[in-house]
């Protein structure tokens, strides 16, 4: 067997859009750092105990850490990306229409206002159902939140998504998410790995409200050309 020689291999995007910037970085098949590039996230605070971003810049601040990264190859490095990972900030949420507009700021995984719902619905039974311990940073609680208190905007969203759903709706069109992302929101039945009717009920959410799901190590989706070609 021919070993693969790390400088003609492929390389791959390796994305962290975490709470206070996105970072690209591209790496080989040896883990070597090639190029990186990092964009802000700007923090909103509407209330004390509230922690907030505008989901487009999910997007715009991966987007613009890869060009960054990106633009610090050559042409013929350029042609060797093979494909891009993402990771992300768990437990934060946005809901969105099926083209992908925000119908609100994202809450954060830091965000605190659920305690009454944390009250109201944090049982033994749905931490060993969910996995997910009765504490404010479950997504679960604070989805419950918005549910009681913005209704007619959560039924009317057409998905609602954790950070990596949105930002694959982005790079491919298709609303899709990794088990191991969706997890995050607290809606898994964790021995099923599948979203649990009882836990959606408590979060005000639907199933068509969700990511496909996919697990990891799959192939999610393909870059869209005119998101490649930019």
């Amino acid at each position: 067997m021919t070993k693969l020689n790390a400088a003609d291999g492929p390389l791959v995007i390796a994305v962290d859009s975490s709470t206070t910037s996105s970072k690209a970085i591209v790496v080989d098949v040896e883990g070597n750092v090639i190029a990186l590039g990092k964009r802000e996230i700007p923090l909103r605070t509407p209330h004390q105990g509230f922690g907030e971003h505008d989901p487009e810049h999910w997007w715009s601040s991966t987007n613009a850490a890869i060009a960054e990264a990106v633009a610090s190859l050559s042409m013929a490095d350029r042609g060797r990306i093979a494909a891009i990972g993402i990771t992300h900030q768990r437990e934060s949420f946005a809901p969105f229409t099926a083209d992908g507009t925000p119908l609100r700021n994202g809450i954060l995984w830091l965000d605190i206002r659920a305690a009454d719902q944390i009250q109201k619905y944090g049982t033994p039974e749905i931490h060993q159902l969910s996995g997910k311990p009765a504490d404010v940073t479950p997504a679960i609680y604070k989805m419950a939140w918005v549910k009681e208190h913005e209704p007619e905007l959560w039924a009317s969203a057409d998905k609602i998504v954790d950070v990596h759903g949105y930002l694959v709706y982005c790079l491919t069109g298709e609303w899709k998410s990794s088990v191991t992302s969706a997890d995050s929101l607290g809606l898994f039945d964790i021995e099923k790995l599948d979203f649990s009717d009882k836990l959606m009920d408590i979060a005000g959410v639907t199933r068509d409200q969700m990511a496909t799901l996919h697990k990891p190590g799959e192939v999610i989706g393909y870059v869209k050309k005119d998101i490649r070609e930019f």
